[in-house]
């Protein structure tokens, strides 16, 4: 796979290592277009992500932005995370009108954990949002779109794609919002 054999591995402080593309921007330019309307834009994390993770142009998931986001040009997509959760029927079906025959389902990334309560002592199952980490090492295999709170990126097969900067691999700890896998 092209992305496996252009990945590099990041190594964090904690000494984990974690796949990560450095040359993004090489898979989904493919075009004079693609490399203007990315010149000019920034804030475009959202974009940047799915087209990783659908293998498709900057442009064309620019334009799949602007008409299911709302977004404008040198702006975020405000809310990705609560936005392509709330709305799954019309997120699937702009989807397959761009897309075609590929699936984007919504998965699980809660999950349970046993917790001590610090005021009284008892023990109690708590449910949190996976971390990054968490989610690389559940779901090695597969195409995925990542929102956090503020940010998004793709992961193919365990590596992390992000907006050109290793900080997307540093970053272990932060809550995966929800997560979209490309089938």
């Amino acid at each position: 796979m092209k992305y496996i054999s252009n990945s590099m591995t990041v190594t964090t402080r904690s000494g984990v290592e974690v796949p990560y593309l450095a040359n993004s921007d090489d898979f989904i330019i493919r075009t004079k277009k693609d490399r203007e309307l990315r010149a000019k834009e920034y804030s475009d994390c959202v974009v940047v992500s799915i087209a990783h993770a659908l293998d498709i142009s900057y442009s064309k998931a620019h334009a799949f932005c602007k008409e299911f986001f709302d977004r404008e040009d040198k702006q975020g997509v405000l809310g990705f995370h609560r936005i392509a959760y709330t709305h799954q029927e019309k997120f699937k079906a702009i989807a397959e009108k761009y897309f075609g025959s590929k699936v984007l389902k919504p998965i699980e990334t809660t999950s349970k954990y046993r917790n001590r309560c610090h005021w009284s002592g008892e023990m109690r199952s708590v449910a949190r949002n996976m971390t990054l980490k968490t989610f690389l090492k559940t779901y090695p295999k597969g195409r995925f779109i990542l929102a956090f709170n503020d940010h998004a990126i793709a992961v193919i097969d365990g590596i992390v794609c992000g907006n050109g900067t290793a900080t997307d691999a540093f970053r272990l700890r932060r809550r995966v919002g929800i997560a979209v896998e490309v089938k």
